[in-house]
């Protein structure tokens, strides 16, 4: 019979892999990277290649500009 035995004994061949898979993410740093790294690269995804993205990230780069000529009393290029 293959597949690992659990804690009482009884053996479980579906799903371990898996299990094994989701442990890693979760309790090892170099899982938790990945993880940010997904979640990280899907919001770029989104922002990058939707339309309402693409308008909130201008909106942002122009706020921030708009509060750094503000700060630093340059001419707004607006």
């Amino acid at each position: 019979m293959s597949g690992t035995l659990h804690k009482d004994g009884i053996p479980e061949r579906i799903g371990s892999g898996a299990r094994d898979v989701c442990d890693w993410l979760q309790f090892t740093a170099l899982g938790k990277l990945v993880c940010l790294a997904v979640f990280f690269y899907g919001l770029f995804a989104l922002i990058v290649f939707t339309e309402p993205g693409l308008k909130i990230a201008e909106y942002l780069i122009e706020l921030v500009v708009m509060i750094g000529c503000n700060l630093f009393g340059a001419p707004s290029p607006y």
